[in-house]
């Protein structure tokens, strides 16, 4: 049955809304129009303009990180490329265990999950540079399932999601952003510029709406971080700084992060000038507004190239490199919790050595609302 101009819904149990899989959905076109798409398993709403989902996230029954690895090469900068792929109950204290493996070698790939599929784009098996996207399922452990590819072949630490769509940031050495659908397969399209065009092997970290970018490697602007709306497609704008302020390259580089819905922690990273000092420092910022960041608390060992990635109560780095002789990879897992200011904690250890990696959760911060 068909009616117009409904100004008021009674039901005392339920009522059933239109139900199709995706290709359904272009008989549907009226803006605010409601649906549940089989394909996806969820309601959808259509704005005008696009379908988006309704997210059903919950934080109950959730809480793994799976974690790439990336290199596990003793050295200075010297890099192994595995595909090796570890997990942990981000709830609980330990050890990772074996998850799976990535479709290809590599180390420096891009992230961004949802709460069922984890997503690793991109990468490096020096010297070739990759374009390949893969995805996990979160829950279950098996070998990555190719997603699509990256519009050349490029590699990107950096990457964070909504619950719907992943974003690719400062790919290779360039200020290009592209993004995915996480939901389905295909190929990365463009989304906008990051505003610093100097940076690379940055990080970022999300909330539902809004995902914060830092490079890894940028003159003049070290202590910069950008933010974007992740659900429009555009270039970022300025935020404010870190607490790693200095000239050229004097700011923190290869720092990582992890975020929960309302705050974003960075950690770790080196002064790229010598003696290359590795520092351990925590900054947070609150996503929602902008703004300088704020000091809050140390890591346990100074380290850079950490594996980071949270629930909405915890933050989790992983592996990394650490001070001189060496710059050695180690296998150290921390934990912060977001609501308290404080130093780390003692989480458990890798399988490996590792570095050069990245990790996804199926609880972080970019999951909730819509």
């Amino acid at each position: 049955t068909l009616t117009s101009s409904v100004n008021e819904l009674t039901a005392t149990s339920n009522f059933v809304v239109p139900t199709g899989n995706t290709d359904d959905r272009i008989h549907c076109r009226t803006a605010g129009s409601i649906r549940f798409n089989q394909d996806l398993a969820t309601l959808e709403f259509y704005t005008g303009d696009e379908w988006r989902t309704v997210n059903s996230y919950t934080d109950i029954g959730r809480g793994r990180a799976v974690i790439h690895h990336g290199s596990t090469k003793i050295g200075a900068d010297v890099t192994d490329a595995n595909d090796i792929i570890e997990y942990l109950n981000i709830a609980s204290l330990g050890n990772t265990m074996d998850f799976g493996r990535l479709s290809v070698n590599r180390y420096y790939a891009g992230r961004s999950s949802s709460s069922t599929r984890g997503i690793f784009a991109g990468g490096q098996s020096s010297p070739a540079k990759r374009d390949t996207i893969d995805y996990v399922t979160m829950a279950s452990e098996g070998d990555a399932i190719d997603f699509g590819n990256l519009s050349d072949a490029r590699r990107s630490p950096a990457g964070a999601s909504s619950s719907t769509r992943g974003i690719i940031p400062g790919l290779d050495t360039t200020n290009t952003i592209e993004y995915i659908q996480i939901s389905t397969l295909g190929d990365a399209l463009d989304f906008g510029d990051l505003t610093n065009t100097n940076g690379s092997k940055g990080t970022a970290c999300s909330s539902p709406t809004r995902l914060l970018y830092y490079s890894g490697n940028t003159s003049p602007d070290s202590s910069l971080v950008e933010f974007l709306t992740i659900a429009s497609k555009g270039n970022t704008q300025t935020f404010g700084d870190l607490t790693f302020t200095g000239n050229a390259f004097e700011g923190g580089r290869r720092t990582t992060s992890a975020s929960n819905q309302t705050r974003g922690l960075f950690a770790g990273g080196y002064k790229n000038v010598s003696p290359y000092t590795v520092h351990s420092s925590i900054n947070y910022m609150t996503i929602s507004s902008g703004g300088n960041a704020t000091d809050f608390g140390n890591l346990t060992s100074a380290r850079y190239n950490a594996s980071a990635t949270g629930s909405q109560t915890r933050a989790i780095y992983a592996g990394g490199q650490g001070q001189e002789p060496g710059f050695a990879r180690v296998t150290f897992i921390d934990y912060i919790e977001y609501a308290s200011s404080g130093n780390a904690l003692a989480f458990g250890e890798l399988g490996l050595d590792a570095s050069l990696g990245n990790a996804n959760s199926d609880s972080h911060g970019g999951l909730g609302g819509y």
